[in-house]
């Protein structure tokens, strides 16, 4: 069963602040963080279920490098209902759907979790 979690940026803290995955933490979660959905305008981003090569959570918002592949960085994305590898570099409306099975492996072996869009914003490129 996959596991559901969530996160969001706390722009005052500078930090993730997650969820953990019993009802009761999730209720709580989104409980506590309303203000920074409805004041902040801050997105809840969503755990995929999957790893990267070191162990590392994988969430909506997450800048990958991934090994052997060119480019070489994505930014995981939710469109049109499953999760997604959006091109960070260029053209934003390049995406690719992630089958769960092929990624599952494909991205514990070859992935990396180097930033995301919030703490790293340096990473991805909004000039193109």
């Amino acid at each position: 069963m996959k596991t559901i979690k969530f996160r969001i940026f706390d722009p005052v803290k500078k930090q993730m602040r997650e969820s953990g995955a019993t009802p009761m933490m999730l209720s709580s979660f989104f409980e506590n963080s309303a203000t920074l959905d409805t004041v902040h305008k801050m997105k809840y981003q969503q755990f995929t279920g999957l790893l990267d090569k070191n162990g590392v959570e994988i969430y909506e918002g997450d800048i990958l490098s991934l090994s052997r592949c060119n480019p070489k960085e994505y930014k995981v994305g939710f469109i049109e209902g499953a999760f997604c590898l959006c091109f960070i570099k260029g053209i934003w409306k390049n995406h690719y759907a992630l089958d769960m099975n092929y990624i599952q492996q494909s991205l514990k072996k070859k992935s990396e979790v180097i930033g995301n869009i919030y703490q790293n914003p340096e990473l991805v490129d909004n000039s193109h």
